[in-house]
Protein backbone atom coordinates (compact mmCIF):
# COMPACT_ATOMS: atom_id res chain seq x y z
CA UNK A 1 0.00 0.00 0.00
CA UNK A 2 2.81 2.38 0.96
CA UNK A 3 4.61 1.48 -2.27
CA UNK A 4 1.49 2.37 -4.33
CA UNK A 5 1.35 5.79 -2.64
CA UNK A 6 5.02 6.37 -3.44
CA UNK A 7 4.48 5.44 -7.09
CA UNK A 8 1.44 7.74 -7.33
CA UNK A 9 3.41 10.57 -5.71
CA UNK A 10 6.26 10.11 -8.17
CA UNK A 11 3.85 10.10 -11.13
CA UNK A 12 2.19 13.28 -9.85
CA UNK A 13 5.54 15.03 -9.39
CA UNK A 14 6.63 13.91 -12.87
CA UNK A 15 3.39 15.28 -14.39
CA UNK A 16 3.75 18.60 -12.54
CA UNK A 17 7.41 18.99 -13.55
CA UNK A 18 6.57 18.24 -17.21
CA UNK A 19 3.72 20.78 -17.14
CA UNK A 20 5.96 23.47 -15.61
CA UNK A 21 8.67 22.73 -18.18
CA UNK A 22 6.22 23.11 -21.10
CA UNK A 23 4.77 26.31 -19.63
CA UNK A 24 8.29 27.79 -19.41
CA UNK A 25 9.13 26.71 -22.97
CA UNK A 26 5.87 28.13 -24.39
CA UNK A 27 6.35 31.37 -22.43
CA UNK A 28 9.90 31.79 -23.77
CA UNK A 29 8.78 31.01 -27.33
CA UNK A 30 6.04 33.66 -27.06
CA UNK A 31 8.57 36.22 -25.79
CA UNK A 32 11.02 35.38 -28.58
CA UNK A 33 8.37 35.62 -31.31
CA UNK A 34 7.06 38.86 -29.79
CA UNK A 35 10.52 40.42 -29.76
CA UNK A 36 11.22 39.21 -33.33
CA UNK A 37 7.92 40.72 -34.48
CA UNK A 38 8.66 44.07 -32.81
CA UNK A 39 12.21 44.12 -34.20
CA UNK A 40 11.09 43.36 -37.78
CA UNK A 41 8.18 45.80 -37.48
CA UNK A 42 10.46 48.59 -36.26
CA UNK A 43 13.06 47.84 -38.98
CA UNK A 44 10.43 47.96 -41.75
CA UNK A 45 9.01 51.19 -40.34
CA UNK A 46 12.48 52.80 -40.28
CA UNK A 47 12.96 51.90 -43.94
CA UNK A 48 9.61 53.44 -44.84
CA UNK A 49 10.29 56.41 -42.52
CA UNK A 50 6.99 55.65 -40.83
CA UNK A 51 5.76 54.81 -37.31
CA UNK A 52 5.53 51.06 -36.55
CA UNK A 53 2.10 49.46 -36.30
CA UNK A 54 2.95 48.30 -32.77
CA UNK A 55 5.82 49.52 -30.62
CA UNK A 56 7.39 49.18 -27.17
CA UNK A 57 8.95 52.24 -25.54
CA UNK A 58 10.54 52.83 -22.15
CA UNK A 59 9.44 55.98 -20.33
CA UNK A 60 12.51 57.59 -18.76
CA UNK A 61 11.00 60.64 -17.05
CA UNK A 62 8.38 61.27 -14.37
CA UNK A 63 6.09 63.75 -16.16
CA UNK A 64 3.25 61.22 -16.53
CA UNK A 65 3.17 60.06 -12.90
CA UNK A 66 1.15 58.59 -11.26
CA UNK A 67 -0.34 56.95 -14.41
CA UNK A 68 3.03 56.11 -15.92
CA UNK A 69 6.21 56.02 -13.85
CA UNK A 70 9.84 56.21 -14.91
CA UNK A 71 11.05 52.89 -16.40
CA UNK A 72 7.53 51.68 -17.14
CA UNK A 73 7.19 50.32 -20.68
CA UNK A 74 4.33 51.46 -22.91
CA UNK A 75 2.84 49.43 -25.76
CA UNK A 76 1.65 51.70 -28.57
CA UNK A 77 -0.69 51.16 -31.49
CA UNK A 78 -0.31 53.30 -34.61
CA UNK A 79 -3.06 55.91 -34.87
CA UNK A 80 -4.04 59.21 -36.50
CA UNK A 81 -5.12 62.57 -35.07
CA UNK A 82 -8.76 61.97 -36.03
CA UNK A 83 -8.86 58.92 -33.73
CA UNK A 84 -7.49 60.81 -30.72
CA UNK A 85 -9.38 62.68 -28.03
CA UNK A 86 -8.62 64.63 -24.87
CA UNK A 87 -6.83 62.60 -22.15
CA UNK A 88 -5.59 59.91 -24.55
CA UNK A 89 -1.92 59.12 -23.96
CA UNK A 90 0.39 59.06 -26.98
CA UNK A 91 4.03 58.41 -27.76
CA UNK A 92 5.55 60.84 -30.25
CA UNK A 93 8.71 62.42 -31.64
CA UNK A 94 9.27 65.61 -29.64
CA UNK A 95 10.86 68.68 -31.21
CA UNK A 96 10.72 70.98 -28.17
CA UNK A 97 13.81 73.00 -27.18
CA UNK A 98 14.21 71.18 -23.85
CA UNK A 99 14.21 67.57 -25.03
CA UNK A 100 15.45 68.14 -28.59
CA UNK A 101 14.58 65.36 -31.02
CA UNK A 102 13.48 62.56 -28.69
CA UNK A 103 10.64 60.12 -28.09
CA UNK A 104 8.22 61.20 -25.35
CA UNK A 105 4.96 59.88 -23.92
CA UNK A 106 2.38 62.46 -22.80
CA UNK A 107 -1.34 63.16 -22.45
CA UNK A 108 -3.48 64.82 -25.15
CA UNK A 109 -4.95 68.03 -23.74
CA UNK A 110 -6.49 69.34 -26.97
CA UNK A 111 -7.21 68.20 -30.52
CA UNK A 112 -6.86 71.19 -32.87
CA UNK A 113 -8.79 71.97 -36.07
CA UNK A 114 -5.58 72.06 -38.12
CA UNK A 115 -4.96 68.29 -37.62
CA UNK A 116 -2.46 68.82 -34.78
CA UNK A 117 -2.71 68.00 -31.08
CA UNK A 118 -1.49 69.69 -27.92
CA UNK A 119 0.15 67.38 -25.38
CA UNK A 120 1.44 67.78 -21.86
CA UNK A 121 2.54 65.63 -18.92
CA UNK A 122 0.66 65.40 -15.63
CA UNK A 123 3.10 67.79 -13.94
CA UNK A 124 1.93 71.41 -13.67
CA UNK A 125 5.44 72.56 -14.62
CA UNK A 126 5.48 70.50 -17.81
CA UNK A 127 5.39 72.46 -21.06
CA UNK A 128 2.63 72.13 -23.65
CA UNK A 129 3.81 70.92 -27.03
CA UNK A 130 1.98 70.86 -30.35
CA UNK A 131 2.46 67.62 -32.28
CA UNK A 132 1.81 67.11 -36.00
CA UNK A 133 0.55 63.83 -37.50
CA UNK A 134 3.89 62.63 -38.95
CA UNK A 135 5.46 62.84 -35.48
CA UNK A 136 2.81 60.70 -33.76
CA UNK A 137 4.16 57.20 -33.12
CA UNK A 138 1.03 55.74 -31.57
CA UNK A 139 -1.59 55.69 -28.86
CA UNK A 140 -0.63 53.98 -25.60
CA UNK A 141 -2.81 50.88 -25.17
CA UNK A 142 -0.92 49.14 -22.37
CA UNK A 143 1.50 50.11 -19.58
CA UNK A 144 3.84 47.43 -18.22
CA UNK A 145 5.27 48.56 -14.87
CA UNK A 146 8.99 48.71 -14.16
CA UNK A 147 10.38 46.56 -16.97
CA UNK A 148 12.28 49.35 -18.73
CA UNK A 149 15.61 48.04 -17.50
CA UNK A 150 14.72 44.57 -18.80
CA UNK A 151 13.92 46.01 -22.25
CA UNK A 152 17.35 47.67 -22.34
CA UNK A 153 18.99 44.33 -21.55
CA UNK A 154 16.89 42.48 -24.14
CA UNK A 155 17.94 44.93 -26.83
CA UNK A 156 21.51 43.56 -26.73
CA UNK A 157 22.63 40.74 -29.05
CA UNK A 158 23.93 38.74 -26.08
CA UNK A 159 20.47 38.73 -24.48
CA UNK A 160 18.91 37.52 -27.76
CA UNK A 161 21.39 34.62 -27.84
CA UNK A 162 20.55 33.89 -24.20
CA UNK A 163 16.82 33.84 -24.90
CA UNK A 164 17.34 31.45 -27.79
CA UNK A 165 19.72 29.28 -25.75
CA UNK A 166 17.47 28.87 -22.67
CA UNK A 167 14.69 26.75 -24.27
CA UNK A 168 17.30 24.67 -26.11
CA UNK A 169 19.18 24.13 -22.84
CA UNK A 170 15.98 23.13 -21.02
CA UNK A 171 15.15 20.58 -23.73
CA UNK A 172 18.71 19.15 -23.62
CA UNK A 173 18.58 18.85 -19.80
CA UNK A 174 15.19 17.17 -19.99
CA UNK A 175 16.45 14.70 -22.64
CA UNK A 176 19.54 13.91 -20.52
CA UNK A 177 17.23 13.35 -17.53
CA UNK A 178 15.01 10.97 -19.59
CA UNK A 179 18.11 9.12 -20.88
CA UNK A 180 19.32 8.72 -17.29
CA UNK A 181 15.93 7.32 -16.28
CA UNK A 182 16.05 4.80 -19.16
CA UNK A 183 19.56 3.67 -18.14
CA UNK A 184 18.42 3.35 -14.52
CA UNK A 185 15.41 1.24 -15.57
CA UNK A 186 17.59 -0.99 -17.76
CA UNK A 187 20.02 -1.48 -14.89
CA UNK A 188 17.15 -2.37 -12.54
CA UNK A 189 15.68 -4.80 -15.09
CA UNK A 190 19.09 -6.43 -15.51
CA UNK A 191 19.43 -6.82 -11.72
CA UNK A 192 15.95 -8.40 -11.49
CA UNK A 193 16.80 -10.84 -14.34
CA UNK A 194 20.08 -11.76 -12.64
CA UNK A 195 18.25 -12.34 -9.32
CA UNK A 196 15.71 -14.63 -11.01
CA UNK A 197 18.47 -16.38 -12.92
CA UNK A 198 20.31 -17.17 -9.70
CA UNK A 199 17.24 -18.67 -8.00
Amino acid sequence: MEEDKTIKRKKLLRTISKSILWIIIVFLIIIIFGLVFLYINAALSDKKNNAPLVGLYTVTNETMEPQIKAYDVVLTLKTSVKNLKKDDIITYYSLNIFDGFSILTNRVIKVNDDNTIDVKGNSENDITETVVQPNIIGKVILVVPKVGNMQSVLSSKLAWLGLLAVPVLIIIIYDVYKFGKVLSMRKRMSEIQNEHGNI
